[in-house]
């Protein structure tokens, strides 16, 4: 009776937060995947059960334990985290960096630096959405290597540490000459990726043709394939020909009984596709380096390693 209360007593409280939530232990235990109805995105679990509404014009980033099993959603053009109950830790903002390995994540409201009316515009949140230090910045990028650079109200660039402590104080006014005095650090969070090895690398043949060797320099797959990726999780998106992409194992087997305009790799059991029919050539743009061509109005969605797909047309 007791823990039947405790359990009751907790639901309540999530449900007084007036979200549109379908909330179920099974699916808050369950990985929760990018799921599109029509143009909005939420989450649902691995049964397609929706846990998490489509209210959300994009998924930045899906649930993964790097930034702390948080998704960065985005909505009217800003970004804001949400925990796996679908609660929005975080304000909307214009910026949202991901969280560092000391678990912080940097949170810019307004970009436009001109227009700033109230402080704090930069919020140094902890992985429940708290705030760590106050400050009184007018902006600030993510953490490089442990140093954050941030500008103060007289426009003036300045390092401060993860407890918000000033390491290199607020008198320089060019971005470059004091992110070269802190020794040009990463604008990228270096910890490494936790990703299924693999030792097959690819390698092109006299025609152009891509395919894949293992470590002893043996043809593992031929060389048939006009654009690849690398293997990840033990599958590789491949392409014969553009518009019709689709995934090979490491025996060069299709895995998925379907093809699609463009595949990322697969990250976390999902990986993203373009869904669309584009009736243009993908290498229009090729002479700006762009090497496939995908129009801002394609339609993206999510699949998982059986091939079950994520969203409602």
């Amino acid at each position: 009776q007791k823990a039947f209360a405790s359990i009751s007593s907790t639901f309540c409280f999530i449900t007084t937060r007036k979200l549109n939530l379908h909330l179920s232990l099974y699916a808050i235990m369950t990985k929760l995947i990018p799921y599109r109805k029509s143009n909005k995105w939420g989450f649902s679990n691995s049964q397609k059960e929706i846990v998490i509404e489509c209210n959300y014009d994009d998924i930045i980033i899906p649930f993964n334990g790097r930034n702390y099993d948080l998704a960065l959603v985005q909505k009217n053009g800003k970004t804001c985290w949400v925990n796996n109950r679908g609660f929005e830790i975080t304000p909307f903002a214009d910026m949202t960096h991901q969280y560092t390995d000391k678990g912080i994540s940097v949170i810019v409201l307004n970009k436009e630096i001109d227009s700033v009316l109230e402080y704090p515009n930069c919020l140094f949140v902890n992985k429940e959405g708290e705030i760590l230090f106050d400050n009184d910045f007018l902006t600030s990028n993510g953490y490089q290597n442990g140093y954050c650079i941030a500008m103060n109200q007289d426009k003036k660039y300045g390092v401060i540490d993860y407890l918000g402590k000033i390491i290199r104080p607020f008198t320089e006014t060019d971005y470059h000459k004091i992110w070269e005095k802190i020794g040009r650090p990463y604008h990228y969070d270096t910890r490494k990726e936790k990703m299924s090895p693999s030792e097959l690398q690819k390698f092109t043949n006299d025609s152009r043709y891509i395919g894949f060797k293992n470590g002893q320099g043996d043809i593992v797959i031929q060389p048939k394939y006009y654009m690849t990726q690398d293997f990840t999780e033990g599958l590789c998106s491949v392409a014969i020909k553009e518009g019709e992409f689709f995934f090979i194992n490491e025996k060069g087997e299709q895995v998925i009984n379907k093809k699609y305009y463009f595949c990322n790799n697969f990250k976390d059991g999902i990986a993203k596709v373009v869904i669309s029919r584009i009736d243009k050539n993908p290498h229009i743009h090729s002479r700006w380096g762009v090497d496939y061509y995908i129009p801002e109005s394609a339609k993206w969605g999510y699949i998982d390693m059986d091939g079950n797909e994520y969203w409602e047309n």
